[in-house]
């Protein structure tokens, strides 16, 4: 999400999961960009948030072995973006109608995922990032040894958001993954 206004993270669909959930066995981070489509690529942002993810870990009991990436739309470019950068940070990523890069690529370093458990989630009818542009990234990741899987609901859009993270097969897949 682009901005600089905590309220607009409240709406978003997993904020809005966690509204009084008390049992949720992970520390949820909802870092806020500027900037347009591929925001998370850059140095300002992906060095703050990898800040951010450093100072929390001296600030709470984080096991370093489970921390997973997870956003939609543009958050879903960050996840393939900040997992790139830096693929031996993160168990297991969770891209919800991503893409990578403006327009749309497959990066020459997909390869560097190999050892990532990615699971997307994409609508076949987002009208914002076609389906292609995600299933073209996990074809190419799994296409070097990689664990990718890519879930698609033909009839949704860019709402799929909502879907994936009232899954709990999604939470349980996601604890299930340490880092390699």
């Amino acid at each position: 999400m682009s901005g600089s206004n905590p309220d607009l993270i409240r709406g978003e669909p997993l904020p809005k999961r966690l509204e009084g959930q008390t049992d949720f066995p992970f520390l949820v981070v909802s870092p806020q960009g500027k900037g347009e489509y591929d925001f998370w690529s850059k140095d300002e942002m992906a060095n703050a948030v990898f800040t951010l993810l450093d100072e929390l870990q001296s600030l709470f009991a984080v096991d370093t072995e489970h921390i997973y990436l997870t956003g939609d739309g543009v958050g879903g470019n960050g996840v393939w973006a900040l997992g790139l950068r830096n693929p031996k940070y993160f168990a297991a990523l969770a891209p919800i109608g991503g893409y990578y890069g403006y327009p749309f690529e497959v990066p020459d370093n997909i390869c560097d995922l190999r050892d990532v458990p990615v699971w997307a989630f994409h609508g076949g009818k987002d009208e914002m990032v076609p389906v292609e542009a995600e299933q073209n990234l996990v074809d190419a990741l799994n296409a070097c040894g990689g664990t990718a899987k890519i879930t698609v609901k033909p009839d949704a859009t860019i709402n799929i958001r909502y879907e994936a993270y009232a899954n709990p097969e999604l939470y349980d897949w996601l604890l299930a993954q340490t880092r390699k």
